[in-house]
């Protein structure tokens, strides 16, 4: 009797821990008009309105989303590949074993660029109207890359430890080399703002201890526009589309903390946006992005909400 009233005991604690939430956190994240589409953790995929379609295999985080212009596809990136989906009923159409993140179509929708399978060079895939695609082109001359702009003309690509050599993607031509000034501890990350104008490197001052830092660059001339700070090491930032602000996550002491700054390095707010229990992990930079209007903006990361805030001010709008 004894024996069954534990057992009793033990079952009703049990019911009694809450459940896992149901979604995990988002690892990646793009607007489709005014629809905000993440990419998770668990291989799956957010197309709003509740709707949510397993893409890639539980273990394989979503890296890269891209929408088609004019059109309904979706490409996804993880570790297993690139896949292009359908937004609106989430059907795999495609995967592409070959290709990996980051990736752009162009703006008539009508071509893919996705980076090669080791990290150095790019193809260009022919996609057709119903989510099938062809080879179309590559390039291995361009090295390691860094991002592609969203519009898929353009190529961030490695050049030693300090510096990024913009690219031409048809033809695959070299534009220009920006170097940091040789006073980091080298570059962690690079991202294009949504018009491609401004390319922003990423990494820290070799300073004990060290700060992390941001500046964007005119990809026209290569012209230094500003310089923002974050944490002791930036790990991902972003351009709003008006190209007035930049958000920027970095480390610092353990968690992940997020500054806002004018393209111009003027510091508008700041927030710990990612706890130390809950951290991303390693080689999974935290998601930052802005509406498509530039008013708010989104950060994310894994096992963490994503929230909204209003872009301005700091203000928390809550969760999607």
């Amino acid at each position: 009797m004894n024996r069954i009233l534990v057992l009793l005991v033990v079952l009703l604690a049990a019911l009694a821990i809450p459940a896992a939430p149901a979604q995990l956190g988002a690892t990646a994240a793009v607007f489709a008009g005014e629809t905000l589409i993440l990419g998770h953790q668990d291989g799956a995929v957010s197309l709003g309105s509740g709707v949510k379609a397993r893409v890639f295999g539980p273990r394989a985080a979503i890296f890269r989303l891209a929408v088609q212009p004019h059109g309904d596809l979706l490409a996804c990136a993880s570790r297993e590949g690139v896949a292009l989906i359908s937004r609106g009923s989430g059907k795999v159409l495609m995967r592409m074993a070959s290709a990996q993140s980051p990736l752009a179509f162009t703006a008539d929708g009508r071509t893919l660029v996705t980076t090669l399978r080791n990290g150095r060079g790019i193809q260009r895939w022919r996609v057709r109207p119903n989510g099938q695609a062809t080879v179309s082109g590559a390039d291995r001359r361009i090295g390691r890359v860094w991002d592609i702009s969203s519009d898929g003309t353009l190529v961030a690509a490695a050049k030693g430890e300090w510096e990024i050599r913009l690219w031409s993607v048809a033809p695959a031509r070299s534009l220009r080399t920006i170097k940091n000034g040789g006073m980091w501890g080298g570059i962690t990350n690079v991202r294009f703002s949504p018009d491609g104008r401004v390319v922003l490197l990423m990494g820290s001052t070799i300073s004990k201890p060290p700060d992390g830092v941001v500046v964007p660059y005119d990809t026209a001339t290569g012209k230094e526009l500003g310089y923002c700070t974050v944490g002791n090491t930036s790990t991902n930032a972003a351009v709003s589309p008006d190209r007035a602000l930049v958000a920027a996550v970095g480390e610092l002491e353990g968690e992940a903390a997020l500054s806002v700054s004018s393209l111009s390095g003027g510091y508008k707010w700041g927030q710990n946006v990612f706890t130390q229990e809950n951290r991303v992990p390693l080689g999974m930079s935290p998601v930052v992005t802005f509406s498509p209007d530039s008013t708010t903006l989104v950060t994310a990361g894994s096992g963490q909400p994503t929230r909204l805030w209003d872009a301005q001010s700091g203000t928390l709008k809550g969760t999607p």
